[in-house]
């Protein structure tokens, strides 16, 4: 669940869009591409948090950064880099808080495929690190 709250979240932080195109000219890029459903695919790269499992983030996802996170969004690249830091209080299950760090590339006009990696650190209440995971992620259009 954690991991799905992390990615609507990120997607959150993305859902503030404005037109933008692409300088390499091979497609334009817009900041509205990131929106909608996704079937996010994760592949572990290092670290010792468990893998995350691949889920659907839907449409409603991106309605605004959950009120326990703070969510930050740089864009690059003609709109179609994105670097998203979700800083989230969680109390679950022992996690005190939890962050997660995602850059993604626009891979398509249709904004149909993104990928990047994703980092995530979870911190106990008390402060102390749980674990720290490095995964590869794509996300696909539903």
């Amino acid at each position: 669940m954690r991991a799905i709250l992390a990615a609507a979240a990120l997607l959150a932080c993305s859902a503030n869009a404005t037109d933008d195109h692409d300088p390499s000219g091979e497609f334009e890029c817009n900041q509205y591409d990131r929106l909608g459903a996704f079937l996010f695919r994760f592949s572990q790269i290092s670290g010792d948090c468990p893998p995350m499992p691949d889920f659907v983030v839907p449409d409603e996802a991106a309605l605004g950064c959950p009120t326990s996170c703070e969510c930050e969004a740089e864009w690059a690249d003609g709109d179609c880099l994105l670097t998203e830091t979700a800083d989230c209080a969680d109390g679950q299950d022992d996690v005190g808080r939890y962050v997660v760090i995602m850059t993604s590339r626009q891979h398509d006009a249709a904004g149909m495929l993104f990928t990047g990696v994703l980092t995530r650190a979870l911190d106990d209440e008390a402060g102390a690190r749980i674990c720290v995971g490095t995964y590869d992620v794509r996300m696909e259009r539903q």
